[in-house]
């Protein structure tokens, strides 16, 4: 019957080596150290994975099938209602996120609009989106990137 256990071949000196360095760290022997070892190796990772997973927000932008590209845009307005005002329609963002609050969402929304070279977004809807693989609620923002339309007969 094989060993259940990994082992390594180590020689005398190593060994003595090894144990130097695990008293001179203040543990009683190896597996204390060793357990204190992976212990920390697993509060690292599980930490890494919750602040990692926890703390995305995704942003998208669909562009108009006659998107031409602008610069970025300055500041950008959001509006809860069609503008009086001619304008265009650059696409559609969208921004979703389980776990920061509906503020920074708007504000990655904007920071997105801002780069496409928007004017202003169209909030078209906002809420709960489903759950995450952790049961959290995922918040979405959809709107439509508008730029406004320029009056030909206007001075510039």
């Amino acid at each position: 019957m094989k060993d259940k256990y990994i082992t390594f071949r180590v020689s005398e000196k190593e060994r003595e080596e090894i144990e130097r360095q695990v008293r001179k760290r203040g543990f009683k022997d190896r597996t204390q150290f060793l357990r204190r070892l992976i212990e920390n190796v697993l509060k690292t990772f599980c930490l890494m994975l919750f602040f990692g997973l926890l703390g995305c927000a995704s942003v998208s932008f669909l562009p108009a099938t006659n998107f031409q590209g602008f610069f970025p845009s300055q500041s950008v307005e959001i509006l809860f209602e069609k503008p009086q005002k001619s304008y265009i329609i650059l696409g559609k963002i969208t921004a979703e996120s389980g776990d920061i609050s509906e503020n920074s969402l708007y504000k990655k929304l904007k920071q997105k609009a801002i780069n496409v070279g928007a004017d202003a977004v169209i909030i078209e809807n906002t809420g709960p989106a489903g759950t995450d693989y952790l049961g959290g609620v995922v918040h979405r923002i959809e709107g439509l990137a508008i730029k406004w339309q320029q009056n030909p007969l206007s001075p510039k």
